[in-house]
């Protein structure tokens, strides 16, 4: 999309870039039922429906890309905490956190 839009229109504003930064990782999220996001200081919370989707298999990959920069809870409301850095470029963490999480779910189902 964002290829298209510079195509079409030359250089995004700022704005733009962060809106659809915004809209691919909601986009991310709903794939792999994250009900919302929340952030604790430098921790982002990813708020799943249910456990079903936290198997070891994603926790392994988890662990492997980002060592202990994260932590997991599969109980009654299931969550992965991730440590993000204070950079500019927290969204693209964010992001590829997401991808990674819809990477090893949805390979599962297909």
């Amino acid at each position: 999309v964002m290829d298209e839009c510079v195509d079409r229109f030359g250089d995004l504003p700022q704005a733009a870039h962060n809106l659809i930064q915004v809209a691919l990782l909601k986009a991310l999220c709903q794939a792999v039922d994250i009900l919302k996001i929340t952030e604790e200081g430098q921790r982002v919370v990813y708020h799943f429906r249910d456990a079903a989707n936290l198997k070891p298999s994603l926790i392994a990959a988890l662990s492997q890309a980002y060592g202990m920069n994260f932590t997991v809870n599969v109980g009654t409301k299931p969550f992965l905490r991730q440590t993000v850095s204070k950079s500019s470029r927290k969204m693209e963490e964010l992001i590829g956190f997401a991808e990674l999480i819809n990477y090893d779910i949805l390979k599962k189902h297909s």
